[in-house]
């Protein structure tokens, strides 16, 4: 099965779902996320500030990949320490 997008459904923009199941994710992403939240607050400062910029820079990889691009790693991880 491929995924499309939404618009790309026949019948969008009347689109529709399937909703079986989907608490199951609900609820399994959120223990997920919390217990992630938890770590994550137990760091020092320094490296919850680590833990962010690793977390930026794959999401700003992922994006991009995407989107058919490639980016540079290093470039990225550079880029995001100069804007905080």
């Amino acid at each position: 099965m491929s995924l499309k997008y939404n618009w790309q459904h026949p019948n969008w923009p009347k689109f529709t779902f399937q909703s079986d199941g989907l608490n199951k994710i609900i609820d399994e992403y959120t223990k997920i996320s919390s217990n992630l939240q938890g770590q994550v607050s137990q760091l020092d400062q320094n490296n919850k500030s680590e833990a962010y910029i690793y977390l930026m820079v794959e999401e700003a990889i992922s994006t991009s990949e995407i989107e058919g691009e490639s980016l540079n790693r290093e470039e990225v991880r550079s880029s995001v320490n100069t804007s905080l």
